[in-house]
């Protein structure tokens, strides 16, 4: 199960441990590593009823149990490979659990005469602090005395070990992703039938840490202190990247209160004060406004949180009525959201392009890390004007420009972050491939190559 790769080394950190560090240059979009896991788990409740049988009975999840009995079944090199994982014994998590498995031991020996608590913790804590999701392909294995043999072959959504992956520190401006690649030379029914693939998203340099976000792409969209209180509870550590080391919170972003101004400014991770003058006139943002600002800011938090589901003619005037504290506040990509649902409900197309605008607009600090988020917005955005470029003159063929020019930004964000030959990759493509034909059909003039400036394409900050 050895990582393919002769450019990665793992070294000691004094802050973090060990972590995995480049020992070569990569340009965006190459593959860093490719590696199999050492144990793969289906995490599909219903696949097991002895997991969910022993969830009831003691409170945790059936996915820990399934990690249990999977374990059981490893071979000894591998197990050995498994529990030399990091799994913080003394950790938050590690007692919450014991107290729970605590509760309902004699119940739990009454379904699993040799359950033993300690070794129970110390999978669940490697698989809680070393995971990836993955999908992969679970068929039943014949011989196995587990009671999750009893599980069909079915697609599903997966937990995976990877002992080089895994030294892979967190970052809120990552610089490689992970996914999960299905292996088209391998049984469509056998378990190992993928490879987790890390690629680089942004330039690195020889002697680079790689880092990925532990949490996803719209964790990337909270504030500072969301962010670390989400790290906390996860994971147990104070993340420590540029982002969240700065002295001002790039998701906490306001405009400038001089209203003839077109500037901004960001606040401080604790909200009490403004952290940077105005990016245009510069000037200071008084502590008691800035406070006021803040206010702001938690009152559509608010008013967000209590946004009904689903929405009523009433709730639906609230919705459209919400305004943006900024273009890139992390509340923005909400509001930009629950707007297209209701525009979409009503049928308006226009609205819902002004929205999808919107949300791309609010995901600039992803820009740096290309993620799926990003291509998902950039692709909504291409198709609603795909959608809109009906019929012939300069305002069609317009539209299905703007469209190429979405679709394409689009597939190359996925290119970067998953592939150029990734099935993904190859549905943007024939989206860019349609709105081409279709500019060439509704355009009255001669349909020429639109040349391509630098301002059009997304740039990508150097590490």
């Amino acid at each position: 199960m050895a990582a393919v790769s002769s450019g990665t080394a793992v070294v000691e950190r004094a802050y973090c441990g060990r972590a995995l560090v480049a020992t070569c240059n990569y340009a965006a979009g190459q593959v860093v590593l490719e590696e199999q896991p050492l144990l793969l788990i289906n995490q599909s409740r219903q696949e097991c009823s002895h997991c969910v049988a022993l969830e009831e009975c003691s409170g945790l999840d059936a996915n820990m149990w399934a990690n249990y009995f999977a374990c059981d079944q490893l071979k000894p090199p591998t197990l050995e490979q498994v529990m030399s994982l990091c799994a913080p014994l003394h950790s938050c998590k590690a007692e919450k659990w014991r107290k729970q498995a605590k509760k309902s031991e004699r119940e739990i020996h009454t379904l699993l005469p040799s359950f033993d608590l300690d070794r129970f913790l110390l999978i669940n804590l490697i698989f809680s602090f070393n995971g990836f999701d993955c999908q992969a392909f679970v068929a039943p294995v014949d011989g196995l005395a587990s009671p999750c043999a009893e599980e069909r072959a079915v697609a599903s959504k997966s937990s995976g070990l990877f002992i080089t992956s895994c030294m892979m520190s967190h970052s809120c401006s990552p610089n490689v992703s992970c996914h999960w690649q299905v292996r088209a030379d391998r049984p469509r029914c056998e378990v190992m039938q993928g490879v987790l693939v890390v690629r680089a998203i942004r330039d690195i340099k020889v002697g680079d840490e790689l880092l990925h976000s532990y949490m996803g792409s719209a964790f990337m969209l909270m504030p500072a202190a969301e962010r670390q209180r989400r790290l906390q509870m996860a994971y147990e550590f104070q993340c420590g990247c540029q982002r969240c080391e700065a002295a001002h919170d790039d998701m906490l972003i306001f405009h400038c209160l001089n209203s003839h101004c077109s500037g901004s400014f960001c606040m401080s991770s604790d909200r009490k004060r403004a952290a940077t003058r105005c990016s245009k006139c510069g000037v200071d943002v008084p502590d008691e406004q800035a406070q006021q600002m803040a206010r702001k800011d938690m009152e559509l938090a608010a008013e967000l949180r209590s946004m009904p589901a689903p929405f009523g003619a009433r709730a639906s005037r609230r919705v459209l009525s919400l305004s943006p504290l900024h273009p890139q506040h992390h509340l923005t990509h909400g509001i930009a959201q629950l707007q297209f649902g209701v525009h979409a409900d009503s049928g308006n197309v226009e609205g819902m392009l002004a929205s999808a605008r919107l949300a791309e607009e609010s995901l600039a600090s992803l820009v740096a890390s290309p993620c799926n988020l990003l291509a998902v917005s950039l692709e909504r955005i291409g198709g609603l004007l795909l959608q809109l470029a009906a019929g012939r003159g300069p305002a069609s063929a317009e539209r299905c420009r703007e469209s190429r020019h979405f679709f394409g930004e689009a597939l190359r964000v996925v290119q970067i972050s998953q592939g150029q030959d990734s099935p993904r990759a190859g549905q943007l493509a024939k989206k860019l491939a349609q709105s081409i034909e279709t500019l060439s059909d509704s355009a009255e003039i001669p349909c020429r190559r639109k040349r391509r400036r630098s301002s059009d394409t997304l740039r990508l900050s150097p590490v």
